[in-house]
């Protein structure tokens, strides 16, 4: 274990949810296994791997947004994607970096983050900058420190271009973000958990292969901005048998033996009327004579037939096969 600090076995969604738990009190007969943990954090994982391939469609509009908004070409390469606490993430956002606070459909936060050398540029060029300027400044080379209002209002069209080609390629179905704030300094960004978990989906943005510099453009997603699809469990096929297995199945259980009732009537009574039964006594059904009979067989109820005699013996004619009863 470290000195400045420890990494706890539960996230902080987690910890809540157990928490929350504990207050409510577990009904009798159930354990802490039952309480679904860690929901955020599952979420993200089952997005891994569409995020891969979001990220590769993201990094081909952005050259395209590059080229049609700034009038330069540029490399942009996906990086792999991953997920990360919030702590580290805002760690790891430099000073000057544009940072765009992001709501989801359901009002939850997300960031849209540009590096500093990569805002600055687009200020520039935005701004009228030479078009003879083709890599964005280095750390200590103009790159500013915060954004001023004027910056945040110039760099905010770009961002949402940016975005808007995040969330197509998502589908709305998953994945509607709109900027909601543009922060001057990364230092102002919202006190979220220490430990949320973000799926961080990020871009590098270099201009050329002989430039050794590159930025960063990152999208942070927390874990109730993504809509993950309900996979549709698909109906489980009957399986078929072939002619020659059917008939050898027939031929094996034809000769078993089955228990074949038909029943004439029914009637209701008390016990003590059944117990004061005796010889002679009549029992009268609540069926009329002309009432068709019904032909359980091993206890379900599969035909209907009439009485009648067939060589000297009382027997069932079947009028009707039931389908669909139990």
């Amino acid at each position: 274990m470290s000195e400045g600090g420890f990494e706890p076995l539960l996230s902080s969604d987690e910890t809540d949810a157990l928490l929350q738990a504990m207050k409510n009190g577990a009904p009798s007969g159930s354990s802490a296994k039952e309480v679904e943990l860690g929901s955020a954090d599952q979420r993200l994982r089952k997005s891994l791997g569409r995020a891969d391939d979001v990220a590769r469609d993201w990094a081909a509009e952005v050259r395209k947004i590059f080229r049609r908004m700034l009038g330069i070409s540029v490399v942009v390469r996906e990086l792999s994607t991953d997920i990360v606490p919030y702590s580290v993430s805002q760690q790891a956002v430099p000073p000057g970096a544009c940072v765009c606070v992001l709501k989801a459909g359901d009002g939850s936060i997300c960031f849209l983050v540009m590096g500093p050398g990569l805002t600055s540029f687009v200020i520039n060029r935005r701004l009228g900058g030479s078009a003879e300027v083709q890599a964005p400044p280095s750390q200590g080379e103009d790159v500013r420190q915060f954004l001023s209002a004027l910056d945040r209002r110039i760099v905010r069209p770009f961002c949402e271009e940016v975005l808007q080609a995040m969330n197509a390629i998502w589908g709305a179905d998953q994945v509607q973000l709109s900027i909601s704030e543009v922060l001057g300094r990364p230092v102002d960004m919202p006190r979220l958990g220490q430990f949320q978990p973000l799926l961080r989906l990020p871009l590098t943005v270099s201009f050329g292969t002989d430039t050794p510099n590159s930025e960063e453009l990152t999208v942070l997603f927390s874990g109730n901005s993504i809509n993950t699809p309900m996979q549709v469990e698909e109906p489980e096929e009957t399986p078929q048998l072939a002619s020659g297995d059917r008939a050898l199945m027939v031929a094996r259980l034809s000769h078993a033996e089955l228990e074949l009732v038909a029943v004439l009537g029914s009637s209701h009574s008390t016990v003590r009327a059944v117990l004061s039964l005796s010889i002679g006594d009549v029992l009268r059904l609540e069926e009329a004579p002309s009432s068709p009979l019904q032909v359980f067989i091993e206890g379900q109820k599969k035909m209907i037939g009439v009485p009648v005699v067939s060589h000297g013996n009382i027997a069932v004619e079947v009028t009707q096969l039931l389908k669909g009863e139990p």
